[in-house]
């Protein structure tokens, strides 16, 4: 068994390091005070266990380690802690801790049960704090070859491949919505009648897609190729990501929305297509909730990233990066560096605009089903 004097020392030391840092932030101010509040702190249970019995086990230490590494986490973020006021009321509940330890004796198993209640609060406790932190970091990074010089630009997350830019697109022109490969020689052009443009979610186990159907929900296999049959959910680049479950559980296999021209960007030929929620009573459209993707992404031979989207314009970057806001899509809550150096400061750039939303898009998506 642990000294006590040691662990107090421990935790008061944490503490007062915790204590120490200036620099505030209300979320995880707010998060901390109702984990304080919610749980009546972790060191009341564990104090009111304690006064049960008289001796403290191997558990104890692990209890300890797992706090000291919720401090850490907590220390790691000194840009988003805790006003002093809310710290000074978990320092003194965790202060009054090693006066309540005393004794010696064998523990018994409802104590060592609820000690492991305690340590597994504890584990979610310190998860919650990254949780609670609003900002990641994603990366382009270059992957394999694609075609004649062009490389995949695959999407990162802490240094593991979460995905790569998408090489399909779609767009209207003259009324027709058009599918195809960015990468395709022969670019595949569906001509899908007006009456199939409406979108149904499809359930494969856990996972949710969408198809092209009429209003009354029967897919528009006919002609497309099996490539597009099933759209993924990443395609719908909106400011916030759709959560299609709740969709599929309120429509079945009706539809649930509708597409149409885009009006916004509208200098070229080709047209964006948007997604309207599909309102049934008025066979409508209803609330915009986004748009289906035309961005293309690729690395050339000289590790330089070209991105382009086809209603706004190109531009070619060097060691491309992003600060992502966790739960929010839109241009001006996500940051694209270049070499470390923000370039969408003034969110004026419609292209590094567009960029910022199509990579924001994809990583809170798969974030938000980890």
């Amino acid at each position: 068994m642990a000294d006590l004097n040691i662990i107090s020392r421990d935790i008061q030391s944490a503490l007062k390091s915790i204590k120490s840092l200036n620099d505030k932030n209300q979320v995880l101010s707010d998060a901390l005070e109702k984990l304080i509040t919610k749980d009546e702190s972790i060191s009341i249970q564990l104090t009111e266990l304690i006064l049960k019995n008289t001796q403290l086990p191997d558990k104890i230490e692990e209890l300890t380690e797992k706090y000291n590494q919720f401090n850490i986490l907590v220390n790691n973020r000194i840009d988003k802690l805790a006003t002093n006021d809310k710290l000074d009321q978990l320092s003194n509940q965790m202060n009054a801790l090693p006066g309540k330890v005393s004794g010696s004796g064998s523990i018994s198993q409802d104590l060592s049960d609820k000690l492991d209640q305690i340590i597994n609060k504890t584990e979610k406790l310190s998860k919650g704090i990254n949780t609670v932190s609003k900002e990641y970091t994603v990366e382009i990074t270059k992957g394999g070859e694609i075609t004649g010089g062009k490389y995949e630009a695959n999407i990162e997350l802490e240094n593991n491949i979460i995905g790569a830019f998408s090489p399909t697109g779609y767009y209207f022109y003259d009324n027709t919505i058009y599918i195809y490969d960015h990468f395709a020689k022969n670019k595949e052009s569906i001509d899908l009648p007006k009456s199939f443009h409406f979108l149904r979610i499809i359930k494969n186990d856990e996972d949710y897609k969408l198809t092209f159907c009429n209003k009354y929900g029967h897919a528009f296999y006919a002609v497309v190729s099996s490539n597009y049959n099933l759209i993924d959910a990443t395609h719908i680049k909106s400011s916030r990501n759709i959560d299609l479950a709740h969709y599929y559980n309120k429509d079945g296999s009706n539809p649930s929305f509708i597409v149409k021209a885009s009006d916004r960007y509208s200098n070229t030929d080709q047209r964006g297509i948007d997604v309207y929620e599909y309102k049934t009573d008025g066979n409508s459209a209803g609330k915009r909730i986004g748009s289906l993707i035309n961005d293309l992404g690729y690395f050339d031979a000289q590790n330089q990233f070209h991105y382009t989207n086809y209603q706004m314009g190109s531009k070619t970057y060097d060691n491309p990066s992003f600060i992502i806001t966790r739960g929010d899509n839109r241009c001006q809550s996500n940051e694209v560096r270049e070499n470390n150096a923000i370039i969408n400061d003034d969110y004026e750039n419609t292209v590094d605009c567009s960029l910022a939303e199509y990579v924001a898009n994809y990583a809170n998506f798969l974030v938000s089903i980890d």
